[in-house]
């Protein structure tokens, strides 16, 4: 079943490209974007409802955690997002996808620079991979 649904979460992920890049000829950038962070919310709120509600224990907050958790959503959800947009209408679906391709590449990097944690031979190989990758698919031809 986890592979079916790792499946259909590529399948997804790959139709989103050509989504953003037929809406993006017909709505504003910033429109669709909105539209993107509002579904976010509501799928999201709809997900804590359901938890809230089948839970057993009552909700205890963390809030360094929450703090950290809105972080992350503000560079992923809303910084990342922008910029795929951004690259999904300036580069064309197959581009912006190829260079999203390097995500794990920049999550390595970050957490080397930022908390200190060791690459290692294959953290080191697999970034060489991912920038081999992403050049090889970016080039123009001729």
């Amino acid at each position: 079943m986890g592979d079916a649904l790792a499946l259909v979460a590529l399948l997804l992920f790959a139709a989103n490209a050509f989504v953003v890049r037929a809406a993006s000829r017909r709505l504003e950038q910033g429109l669709g974007f909105l539209v993107s962070l509002v579904t976010n919310l509501v799928v999201g709120a709809g997900l804590l409802a359901g938890q809230l509600l089948l839970r057993s224990s009552p909700l205890r907050i963390d809030w360094p955690a929450a703090g950290m958790f809105l972080l992350a959503g503000v560079f992923s959800a809303y910084l990342g997002r922008r910029g795929y947009f951004a690259s999904v209408e300036t580069l064309g679906p197959s581009r912006a996808s190829a260079i999203q391709a390097a995500n794990p590449m920049f999550t390595m990097i970050f957490a080397w620079v930022l908390i200190g944690q060791a690459l290692g031979p294959a953290d080191v190989a697999a970034i060489l991979v991912i920038v081999l990758g992403v050049y090889l698919a970016n080039r123009r031809a001729g």
